[in-house]
């Protein structure tokens, strides 16, 4: 979450034990965020709390074993930042970035200038009281559909192809309509349909500028 990243071959976990293996050396108050497949030539964007996101080409970062620390991937803003997403992307896709109080906007990729692995990035999205800071980021397509949840277990599922894309420096739109005042988003996913069961609709949520 403090922003470092660390790429290590799939070779590297060719011989798994029951108990799991290392894959990576946390520094004491840092916790492991995420992990994704990356391909040579693709490109890694990191997105921040506050409302920052750094990309820049995979090549940056040197191949490492399994247990070595990694290197710095974004610097933060502040004490109070921290890394919410990692997405590896070949730079014709378009982002969905998602705030805490249902407030969010689908960007393309080449929107984000690319730069060196490391520094603090440009604006995703503007973080204020109307939107909160930010809770999660994906790489989508219009083919995909979204399910958002919130902290007292409301869901929002919304079609990618119902989400026009705006503008890298824009506020966004409001996304999802949390019933509670004091409820906030917690976390975004893509929808896989052949995970979807007969009663795992969600509400469908309303795009709109407000």
């Amino acid at each position: 979450k403090k922003g470092t990243i660390k790429k290590t071959d799939l070779s590297e976990y060719s011989n798994p034990r029951r108990s799991g293996i290392w894959a990576i050396s946390i520094d004491e108050g840092d916790e492991l965020l995420t992990c994704r497949m990356v391909r040579k030539e693709q490109q890694v964007m990191i997105f921040t709390r506050d409302g920052m996101a750094v990309r820049f080409p995979e090549a940056e970062v040197r191949g490492m074993g399994r247990t070595a620390r990694g290197v710095r991937g974004v610097t933060l803003k502040d004490s109070e930042d921290h890394v919410v997403a990692m997405e590896a992307v070949d730079g014709t896709e378009s982002v969905l970035i998602v705030c805490e109080q249902g407030y969010g906007k689908r960007s393309a990729v080449e929107e984000f200038r690319l730069t060196k692995r490391g520094g603090k990035g440009v604006r995703s999205i503007i973080v204020n009281e109307r939107n909160g800071p930010v809770v999660g980021a994906l790489c989508v397509t219009d083919e995909d559909s979204v399910l958002m949840m919130s902290h007292l277990g409301q869901t929002v599922r919304i079609p990618m192809s119902d989400v026009r894309v705006m503008g890298r420096s824009t506020q966004g739109v409001r996304l999802a309509n949390l019933k509670a005042d004091d409820d906030k988003l917690v976390s975004v996913q893509i929808v896989h349909p052949e995970s979807e069961g007969e009663d795992g609709e969600a509400a469908e949520g309303p795009i709109s500028d407000a």
